[in-house]
């Protein structure tokens, strides 16, 4: 099996010159990081840091043909089926609208997803713009027109002005990111929002997982990445004074207008309204699939079983229509994962299905409807399809590759819950030790801290389980000297276990 290349170069004393692309400062400025992924639209970038704002860009850098849906024939079916992030798309939308507001534009709209909520939820006259072939296909799926222009290079919408100026994940792909924001700005009316999101420049570090890092320094496809005071700064010196910029991990949402403005709160449910209504509208297959799922899985993130129950059974039911494969045969699915390339795996299983076992075995391990064989089943079955999917650029996997973690540590607490100690002993511990397969998806994916706590917890647990005291005294004793004070009450408790004679 091919495996992932994927490798990070930090400060190699090297410096650069040339005017910082996003605050125009001369340089000399610092190397941060070269970037190596063979499978990538360009196999190699090299990223310099900013001396006056500390974002970061790619010199040299040769923009690619973004008609051409980054060269990935199949983009479309990707990021309807799995690609588009919908509700953090949605909702800052949701968040900036205003009852008087009358007129948006999306620039850079990809599929206009968020023209399509606008004009369905926010009974706004919404428009979009977009020089890629993906985007045009996709508005015609949703019925909303896409102009293949870029704005204020003579498309329709140049010199107009509108209550909402929304641009997600574009100013990180451009060759000016300071004229961008002007020019985004000067289409704004007087009392309208600036939404614009980005990745954040601030998350990029050595000790950032491989995935979560090449998704930001993305060789051949971004060239300036903003910190968050960076982004506020080029942002009023674009015009506009009242300017929000919050950090939500890797990425930066940001708000802003010539005059004080509000937010809405998140999660008021317009987004999972637009959703599910949308299921009912004959959409095409990738889009309706895609929908289905996103429903399940934001389910499942809810608890809220009864939900993802029956967003599973429509889910199925789509498949079933369209003579695809049942997606709660996760078994299959990993050997299908092992036996095929992610082309011909693909050609098969949409592009969600690698990410359902672990969603299946949620559902089977909540409350409501546990199974904890079938839940196992479903976790070995990720960790499985973590470890063999292969072919392809990573990054279009890499929510796959996060996986790996928690699926193995779910595995273990099923099989902790089911009594089997020596299983759930051996998943813990392989999480532990991080053994993943050299080159896989799960060697490049998120370990996250407080997982790898509560993985140690439950070791502790597991032994002591198997009888197996001492050692589960020595995890357990560990563990608290690295945990902090929410998991003492537990660790404690487990420790008493310990010292009590059988």
């Amino acid at each position: 099996m091919a495996g992932y290349e994927i490798r990070f170069d930090w400060e190699d004393g090297r410096d650069v010159t040339q005017p910082c692309p996003m605050c125009r400062e001369t340089g000399p400025h610092a190397h941060d990081v070269n970037v190596y992924s063979p499978a990538s639209p360009c196999a190699e970038a090299a990223f310099f840091r900013c001396r006056s704002c500390d974002g970061l860009f790619a010199h040299p850098f040769e923009w690619p043909d973004y008609g051409e849906d980054y060269g990935f024939p199949d983009y479309l079916r990707y990021y309807a089926e799995a690609g588009a992030g919908l509700v953090s798309m949605l909702d800052p939308l949701a968040r900036a609208f205003r009852k008087e507001m009358r007129t948006m534009i999306d620039v850079g709209s990809g599929v206009p997803f968020a023209a399509d909520f606008a004009r369905r939820q926010l009974k706004l006259d919404a428009v979009c713009i977009d020089p890629s072939r993906y985007a045009r296909q996709g508005g015609e799926w949703l019925g909303v027109p896409v102009e293949n222009a870029l704005l204020g290079g003579g498309s329709s919408a140049d010199g107009q002005s509108f209550d909402i100026v929304y641009s997600s994940e574009v100013v990180e792909h451009v060759s000016d990111p300071a004229g961008f924001l002007q020019v985004l700005t000067d289409h704004l009316a007087p009392d309208g929002v600036l939404v614009l999101t980005t990745p954040n420049a601030d998350f990029v570090s050595p000790e950032t997982a491989a995935l979560d890092n090449l998704g930001l320094v993305w060789p051949g496809i971004h060239h300036a990445l903003y910190t968050a005071e960076g982004l506020k700064a080029a942002i009023e010196r674009a015009g506009l004074c009242a300017v929000e910029v919050i950090v939500e991990r890797e990425r930066l949402v940001a708000f802003a207008s010539r005059k004080a403005f509000g937010l809405n709160p998140s999660g008021t449910g317009l987004v999972e309204a637009h959703l599910e209504a949308r299921t009912d509208d004959g959409l095409p297959d990738a889009l309706h699939q895609g929908l289905c799922f996103r429903l399940f899985r934001d389910a499942i993130g809810r608890g809220r079983t009864d939900a993802a129950l029956e967003a599973l059974g429509r889910l199925r039911v789509a498949l079933t229509r369209a003579g695809g494969p049942d997606i709660t045969h996760s078994s299959d699915m990993a050997e299908a994962a092992e036996a095929l390339g992610a082309e011909a795996f693909h050609e098969t299983w949409p592009y969600f299905a690698p990410l359902t076992p672990y969603l299946s075995g949620s559902l089977a391990l909540s409350e409501g409807c546990r199974d904890l064989t079938a839940a196992a089943e479903h976790f070995a079955a990720q960790v499985k399809i973590c470890e063999r999917l292969h072919g392809g650029d990573p990054l279009w996997r890499a929510e796959i590759a996060h996986l790996w973690a928690p699926a193995l540590f779910s595995h273990g607490l099923a099989r902790l819950m089911a009594r089997d100690a020596n299983s759930a002993i051996g998943s813990f511990e392989k999480l532990l030790s991080g053994d993943a397969p050299r080159g896989s998806l799960a060697a490049h994916g998120r370990r996250d801290p407080d997982l790898l706590i509560q993985a140690r917890i439950q070791l502790g647990s597991a032994l002591l389980q198997a009888r197996r005291k001492p050692e589960a005294e020595r995890v357990l004793a560990a563990v608290r000297a690295a945990a902090d004070g929410s998991h003492h009450a537990v660790i404690d408790a487990l420790l008493a276990r310990c010292r009590t004679p059988t």
